[in-house]
């Protein structure tokens, strides 16, 4: 009995047969969802034995274009619409209004662009001269590329960006955003996050700080902070506009030496010599470059007054190195106390189990790192960050195999001569998992120290990690400070951990 007798032993299996897969051939609840007819199980093995010879037909016929897979009693022919519709675009047939763009004309159905858009149902159906038939209307502020592409998506809900170059696909975000259409605006932003390169990088966050576009300004923050020198030199550094150009170097976590940011800043403001120079430059942070530079290359370019040399001076040579407004670099969520970013262990014993990541094999005879405790807080395990980074959480195993409890405290440093304490638990008796929160600061060093341990006269380590996380709010009490609330979300400001 073939497909045809399947049909005709039931009239309505016939119809439920279509829409079984050749892997799934549970005709009895087909059946009954469809048929509302209960199917006994030997029908139903028998239904199944005489479908084989239809899996050929089954396969020809779901490749069909018109027959997409749907549910029963549902007819889902979108895509024959938008083919249907965006045929409209290619002739003038019907076209009741004309946009003029860079010199090209673009026939369009007043009735489609007013479904799809609010902005073109105000233009179009508010009585304004643009309402008139046939009327032509010209628009100054985009390219006949970027308009042809969004023709296209209003006519057809399509848009296809892999191969268009950087410049239009700005024009297209910028079109989107003024012509009120969100998911398309979400869509090519996320699309524009992964091409981010050194070339365009500049003017992507120009139009996504000038739209409010947050997760693309994110974006375009954090692979300028991981490529800021490679930025600085770039052509498009010097297209940046005043706003964007600030909010870029004013940022903590834009960690590039402060004498190339200078000669960057100098140059940008030659390419722009109608903007205030006066402003830009105050976004130098002069007390972080050494004498010689403060002389031999700020001085001669004449941006800066006398005074404000030296000023710098001055709190260069009367400040804690500590209390200097540093920039390091910001990962966020990430431990960067690892080879991986180049950190080393520069003091204690068997340095090599410190930052191998391993906190579960570990007994007496391996797997941490040590260091004796004396009477005068000298011994400790310090850390050697790859570069000045911004952190403000460590996380630390101690060893927590015995019921041995360690007092201890923890320093940061930027230059290995001045110290400051971030964490002090020497009030304390602490074992095991030790997880830590203080204000967010930039340093190159970290240095562990304990000051009694109870039983034996090492200080075992397991694993140090020093993630930046963002939390809500800090509680303070002496000696002790910890996030209340969950997780935020990520902050493109250094900041954003205080």
């Amino acid at each position: 009995m073939g497909y045809e007798n399947l049909c005709q032993w039931h009239p309505q299996l016939g119809a439920v047969a279509q829409l079984v897969t050749y892997q799934d051939y549970d005709f009895r609840k087909r059946y009954q969802e469809s048929c509302r007819v209960k199917l006994s199980q030997a029908s139903l093995c028998c239904c199944t034995a005489q479908i084989s010879d239809y899996r050929l037909f089954y396969k020809m016929s779901n490749s069909h274009p018109l027959r997409p897979f749907t549910s029963v009693g549902e007819i889902d022919h979108v895509h024959i619409l938008s083919e249907h519709i965006g045929a409209l675009l290619i002739g003038e047939e019907y076209g009741d209004v004309t946009f003029v763009v860079e010199k090209k004309r673009f026939p369009a159905h007043r009735v489609i662009l007013a479904a799809r858009c609010q902005y073109f149902r105000a233009l179009l159906y508010g009585g304004m001269r643009e309402s008139q038939p046939e009327a032509e209307i010209p628009l100054q502020d985009t390219t006949a590329e970027a308009f042809t592409m969004l023709l296209k998506y209003i006519y057809t809900g399509r848009a296809t960006l892999t191969d268009e170059k950087e410049e239009v696909l700005l024009d297209f975000l910028s079109l989107a955003h003024k012509y009120g259409f969100p998911e398309l605006e979400d869509s090519t932003s996320e699309y524009l996050c992964t091409i981010l390169n050194i070339q365009n990088v500049c003017m992507t966050f120009d139009v996504a700080s000038l739209y409010s576009l947050p997760k693309l300004t994110c974006m375009c923050c954090m692979f300028m902070d991981r490529n800021a020198q490679e930025v600085l030199s770039s052509e498009g550094f010097l297209s940046l506009s005043k706003t964007a150009l600030l909010n870029i170097v004013l940022r903590d976590s834009f960690a590039a030496p402060e004498k190339d940011i200078f000669l960057a800043l100098l140059n940008w403001c030659k390419h722009n010599s109608k903007e205030n120079h006066v402003e830009i430059m105050q976004a130098v942070r002069l007390p972080l470059m050494s004498l010689t530079e403060l002389l031999n290359v700020v001085r001669p370019s004449g941006l800066l007054s006398p005074d404000a040399i030296l000023d710098a001076i001055k709190v260069r040579s009367e400040s804690r190195d500590m209390d200097l407004n540093y920039r390091g670099m910001l990962i966020p969520e990430e431990n960067i106390a690892t080879m991986k970013y180049g950190a080393q262990v520069v003091k204690g014993e068997l340095k090599s189990a410190l930052l191998d990541g391993d906190t579960q094999n570990y007994d007496l005879d391996h797997g941490f790192s040590r260091h004796p405790i004396d009477d005068d807080c000298r011994s400790g395990i310090e850390i050697k960050l790859g570069q000045p980074s911004i952190i403000n959480h460590i996380r630390i195993l101690l060893w927590d195999r015995d019921s041995r409890s360690y007092s201890y405290f923890i320093e940061v440093s930027m230059d290995e001569l001045d110290w400051i304490r971030v964490i002090d638990h020497s009030q304390y008796l602490c074992r095991s998992w030790q997880k830590l929160y203080f204000p967010a600061r930039v340093c190159s060093s970290i240095d562990h120290i304990a000051l009694m341990l109870l039983s034996l006269q090492d200080e075992y380590i397991l694993e140090l990690t020093n993630p930046f996380e963002k939390k809500n709010v800090f509680v303070t009490l002496p000696a002790l400070i910890w996030p209340t609330g969950g997780l935020g979300r990520l902050s493109c400001n250094s900041k954003s951990g205080t």
